[in-house]
């Protein structure tokens, strides 16, 4: 996966505080769901751009939970999540897609960035694809 590409409305929407409890607290929930349309930064909430039709996949509509995780340091605040979400077919084929968008699906499923994996997958019965955040979804105050 490429690098975290953030959507503008995050930032409004981290100093209006509707990520505070994912931030501060760990309560919100953070869910990655996978498009096969471009993201575009003006995008504001789930579903802008569209999820693929999760037919024969082992997620619910909806997204993966990410697990994720806060840390504050020094005045910055980074969140962790598991490191990886699979995505696995099951039963058949997935729907194409390519990118993976994350957002907050406790505060009115409001989007905080995507990855592009840089070509189009195709899954096969069986076959997974991975989300590898890396060391942090995101940091907060650097």
């Amino acid at each position: 996966m490429v690098a975290f590409t953030k959507f503008n409305v995050f930032a409004t929407d981290v100093a209006a505080g509707t990520h505070a409890s994912a931030i501060n607290g760990d309560s919100d929930t953070l869910k990655v769901y996978l498009t096969n349309t471009q993201p575009v930064v003006t995008n504001t909430t789930f579903g802008t751009p569209g999820e693929i039709t999760m037919t024969n996949c082992d997620v619910n509509p909806g997204g993966a939970d990410v697990g994720n995780t806060a840390s504050p340091s020094n005045g910055v605040i980074t969140v962790t999540s598991a490191d990886t979400v699979t995505f696995t077919a099951s039963g058949g084929a997935m729907p194409t897609f390519q990118f993976a968008v994350l957002y907050n699906s406790t505060s009115s499923n409001k989007l905080i960035g995507w990855w592009d994996n840089g070509s189009s997958v195709d899954l096969a019965a069986d076959e997974s694809f991975t989300v590898d955040f890396g060391a942090s979804l995101f940091t907060v105050g650097a």
